[in-house]
């Protein structure tokens, strides 16, 4: 599975991941480690909407507050790629573009392979 992540606190440009059963996350401070996991943590709500302030797991404000700064953007995007690992014939990619209070401007899902 790859994730990718645009205007998400320090993730000002495009910025991808892949995720795997184990997945370690190094790097030196204010790199986006800490970032990155409390996207998956907004995620895991669902993606059809970012649902801040909903508890105290991630500890995000606002939209507006978690925006990368010097982007100048009020969006923040997020792709992926999941393949299926076992059978290696089925693929689904997305891209979900949010806007302000976390909603989906527009978003697609395709299937590869």
């Amino acid at each position: 599975m790859k994730i990718g992540i645009k205007n998400f606190r320090i993730f000002d440009k495009e910025t991808n991941f892949e995720i795997r059963p184990l997945t370690i996350l190094v790097g030196p401070n204010n790199s986006g480690k800490s970032s990155f996991t409390k996207f998956l943590m907004l995620l895991k709500n669902g993606y059809d909407y970012l649902e801040f302030n909903i508890n105290d797991d991630h500890n995000l404000s606002s939209y507006d507050k978690e925006l990368n700064r010097d982007s100048g953007s009020d969006e923040l995007k997020l792709n992926f790629s999941i393949t299926d690992e076992k059978l290696l014939s089925k693929q689904v990619d997305g891209s979900i573009t949010y806007i302000r209070g976390g909603k989906i401007k527009n978003g697609f899902f395709y299937n590869s392979l």
